[in-house]
């Protein structure tokens, strides 16, 4: 698929949902700065590789706001395309929003996954659209629904980082978690961010390139921990002594 039929599937998906602009973000679940080819959807959606970026999609209207270290990359990479490059004036300023603001009508209806952004986010962009009356949704995920040849998440194994190189087991690093949960009177502690569990679990992976991470999260409680990530990546040898899903 071309930009511009990537454009247009979405516009069909904005269409079936009465949607009227749909956000795609350079992060992923994890809110990593390097992210796996199976998240890429902002590179996909737009053909701009730089690591910064957020695609607005509207029934008249593409655009992708970068900051200025892209302007000469992305003015090559979206040339002959639909996708309009938007300069950002601030670097990692939520320009985009401004911009839904300005331009939509009240009772718009504005769609993002919400798994790919920060909670902090998510509530800024509800504050803003809000004061416009917009709706926002985050239970959407179109690219999901046109992405058909879309990478599969990686399958390299894990390794064990021994404590001999951690310092500490996985086992006193979950305690002390639990200790400060306690002083929050927390039930429950999720960590979605990749290094903090690759640091917690003792355990690394090449599921991130130039990183030592593994695609996963861990959910501590106060009587079990839990990793989920894909049981077929730990070795047989390896013993965890928290429950994996």
């Amino acid at each position: 698929m071309t930009v511009n039929e990537k454009i247009a599937a979405i516009r069909q998906q904005l269409e079936l949902f009465e949607l009227d602009a749909y956000i795609i973000p350079s992060t992923d679940p994890h809110m990593g700065e390097y992210v796996p080819e199976h998240w890429g959807e902002r590179a996909w959606i737009s053909g701009f590789t730089g690591s910064a970026g957020t695609v607005v999609i509207t029934k008249d209207f593409a655009g992708l706001w970068t900051d200025s270290r892209y302007f000469h990359q992305a003015e090559e990479q979206l040339s002959g395309t639909d996708m309009e490059l938007m300069k950002l004036l601030i670097p990692h300023t939520p320009e985009h929003i401004d911009w839904l603001v300005n331009h939509l009508p009240s009772q718009s209806r504005v769609a993002v996954n919400g798994q790919m952004l920060p909670f902090s986010t998510v509530k800024l962009l509800h504050s803003r659209l809000a004061e416009k009356e917009i709706d926002l949704i985050t239970l959407v995920d179109l690219v999901k629904k046109v992405w058909s040849d879309r990478p599969p998440l990686p399958k390299d194994m894990v390794i064990d980082h021994t404590v001999e190189y951690a310092g500490r087991s996985r086992t006193e690093k979950i305690s002390d978690v639990r200790v400060e949960m306690a002083k929050k009177n927390a039930s429950h502690h999720l960590v979605c961010t990749l290094d903090e569990v690759a640091w917690l679990m003792n355990l690394r992976g090449t599921d991130v390139a130039f990183n030592p991470l593994f695609v996963s999260f861990v959910l501590i409680g106060q009587e079990v921990a839990i990793l989920y990530m894909d049981k077929n990546k730990l070795p047989e040898s390896l013993q965890l002594d928290i429950a994996s899903a």
